[in-house]
């Protein structure tokens, strides 16, 4: 299984997670587009999205393979600064957006960063 197979699963266990653990029927949000990981360092990288629900009431942000938010943010948020993580190491963020009730988007990944190393 190639990397990006393995984040799509992710991606979709995550969403089926979050969703079996909402009683009732669950509204699928418009997920949020236009990642951008920006600001690398060797210990922080700055992950920016544009948000496509105007119901969204907030956002979860995931690091790589965690499937629980690393943070949950309000609905203003565009953008989360990731910070301790190890140097010269790759890593992929992802966002959730999510509303009242059951409504959430599918998770989006951000493309493979590396941290820089200390020289």
């Amino acid at each position: 299984m190639n990397l990006q197979s393995l984040f799509s699963l992710v991606s979709a266990l995550v969403f089926t997670i979050s969703c079996s653990q909402k009683a009732g029927t669950v509204s699928l949000l418009e997920a949020p587009s236009g990642l951008s990981v920006t600001d690398i360092t060797k210990e922080s990288a700055t992950l920016s999205w544009k948000g496509n629900a105007p119901e969204a009431t907030g956002y979860y942000v995931f690091i790589t393979s965690n499937v629980k938010p690393g943070a949950t943010l309000g609905t203003d948020a565009v953008s989360y600064t990731f910070t301790g993580l190890e140097e010269d190491t790759e890593y992929r963020f992802g966002v959730q957006a999510f509303g009242s009730g059951t409504a959430m988007s599918k998770v989006s990944w951000s493309e493979t960063v590396k941290t820089s190393k200390t020289e």
